[in-house]
């Protein structure tokens, strides 16, 4: 993946972020806060936990709730904060 691909992939990332949390994930890394609920996104319990927070901007807690379960139901993701009405909830 070339240097322009991976800035609009980034770039994408953060748009969706933005608009489904009201935060871009890049701001909230930074600030240690997660994209999802807002706190205060450390101490991690995994290393996987820390490196997906890198990617995702998700704390442990909400890597946990999206993460899906393992069995044969389907479970909708459901954004935490944002416009409810712009998800038809």
């Amino acid at each position: 993946m070339n240097t322009l691909a991976v800035h609009d992939w980034l770039a994408t990332l953060d748009s969706y972020a933005n608009h489904t949390y009201g935060r871009p994930i890049g701001s909230a890394v930074v600030d240690g806060a997660c994209v999802g609920c807002g706190q205060r996104a450390r101490p991690f319990i995994t290393a996987e936990a820390a490196l997906t927070y890198a990617r995702v901007g998700l704390c442990g807690r909400c890597q946990e709730m999206r993460r899906p379960s393992i069995s044969n139901e389907v479970v909708p993701f459901t954004p935490r904060r944002g416009d409810a009405d712009r998800f038809g909830r």
